[in-house]
């Protein structure tokens, strides 16, 4: 009875250490994202909806964007989630920022040579307002959206007469959220930040302004010149005139840049003229047979392994608790065998004296002279079976007047020798194979 009670106090502490050292871990609060599955308010499933019912074709991008080199690679083709063959151009993505999952320097080389093939990338970057989502820690995300637009941004801190941004600050510059309001963070919590189009521009064409409601006080940001990528503007902010809406150019294809993530969300897209905006993307854009690509995979619904949702499903956890369950009952249950022993053979038998024998042979016996011994004995049975006398040298000649016996095994069993007669090793193995084909031909 002590004995169990010391196996079973054993057994709890292990449980203890276990619990301990992989099961004590802060699950994070797991905030709505935008993706295309979902439903809440933050989510983009109503344009999906939306343009499913329209016969657009719509394909979630649940892998990074190295997937999208075969459009590339592989004659203008590449393969979507379920098989189905996309264009290598006439494509739009659409993905919102801050990213989940931060697209790697690789893949985002990659997106850019996919969208200068022919394809638009339509980017909703929170600068202009702040989602509940993208308030989540990891610091500045602004080094994201200047990855893929080559673009840095800065606070707007006031407005000229012309109505363009005056000097700003650096990026990153600005209270933290949830700060007292200041002339660098003019968006309170709920206020609804509305874009106004700029009229000539084909995208714009029946769009009169894009508003989208604020979860957090912000900034109002706008993109430091560039020389390099000219940018065409689109749209402004109501209140202060900054640009909230670009497009640039990449080769044959177009970045879009919009200065909200929320234009879209569930919440937001009925509220203005999102919904003319993108129709009037599609139109220009939108090729024959091209998809609208959901960047799902860096809002986290990746097809890919993830460690967090692995260890985080219930299933592994009932699973793992069956298990600790069965080994309890046998642990600490009747008896601690699930099987009768089988009692330990007392007698030797024949094939144990051999196989004690071939062992002590194998251990003292060097393995040179062990091959020696191998082909000595089958030159004995060749002078035996030509009668010829015990001489020291051995039969080759007998040997290579066998015509069974293939050339590349004499010359084998020739190396083999000599080697051996140097006091150099052999495979003893291949020695063995070569002389049993030999004595099959020689008979």
């Amino acid at each position: 009875m002590k004995d169990r009670l010391v196996t079973g106090a054993g057994a709890l502490l292990a449980l203890v250490v276990v619990y301990a050292m992989f099961f004590q871990r802060e699950t994070p609060v797991q905030l709505e994202r935008p993706l295309s599955t979902e439903i809440g308010p933050s989510g983009y499933s109503a344009v999906r909806t939306w343009l499913e019912s329209s016969g657009v074709r719509v394909v979630s991008l649940t892998q990074r964007y190295d997937g999208l080199e075969q459009a590339l690679e592989e004659t203008g083709k590449a393969r979507g989630r379920a098989g189905a063959a996309l264009p290598a151009s006439g494509n739009v993505m659409i993905t919102a920022l801050p990213h989940r999952h931060v697209a790697r320097v690789r893949e985002t080389s990659v997106l850019h040579r996919w969208i200068g093939s022919g394809n638009t990338l339509l980017v909703f970057a929170a600068l202009d307002e702040t989602p509940e989502w993208s308030a989540e820690p990891g610091g500045d995300w602004r080094p994201q959206l200047s990855r893929l637009t080559d673009l840095a941004f800065a606070v707007h801190e006031g407005a000229d007469d012309a109505g363009q941004p005056g000097a700003g600050s650096e990026p990153g510059a600005g209270s933290e959220p949830g700060a007292a309001p200041s002339p660098n963070r003019p968006v309170r919590p709920g206020d609804t930040v509305e874009f106004v189009a700029l009229a000539g521009h084909p995208l714009m064409e029946g769009v009169d302004r894009l508003a989208a409601r604020s979860d957090r006080e912000s900034a109002i940001l706008y993109p430091y010149p560039n020389v390099m990528q000219p940018l065409f503007r689109l749209a402004v902010e109501s209140r202060t005139g900054v640009d909230a809406v670009w497009q640039q150019r990449r080769q044959d294809g177009q970045i879009l840049i919009v200065a909200s993530a929320a234009v879209l969300s569930n919440r937001n897209v009925a509220e203005a003229d999102a919904g003319r905006f993108i129709a009037n993307v599609l139109k220009h854009h939108l090729g024959d047979g091209g998809a609208v690509i959901f960047d799902d995979m860096h809002q986290g619904l990746s097809s890919l392994y993830d460690p967090a949702a692995f260890y985080g499903d219930p299933r592994l956890r009932a699973t793992a608790a069956f298990l600790v369950a069965a080994w309890l009952v046998w642990l600490l249950g009747s008896s601690n065998r699930l099987a009768p022993p089988v009692p330990e053979r007392a007698a030797p038998r024949h094939g144990d004296f051999l196989a004690a024998a071939g062992g002590l042979l194998a251990r003292r016996l060097d393995r040179r002279d062990a091959g020696l011994l191998l082909l000595e004995d089958w030159f004995d049975e060749i002078r035996r079976k030509h009668a010829l006398p015990q001489l020291e040298a051995p039969p080759w000649a007998a040997i290579d007047a066998t015509p069974a016996l293939r050339q590349p095994t004499r010359d084998a069993l020739r190396r083999a020798y000599e080697r051996l007669r140097q006091g150099r090793p052999v495979d003893l193995c291949r020695l063995h194979n070569h002389l049993r084909e030999a004595r099959e031909a020689v008979g």
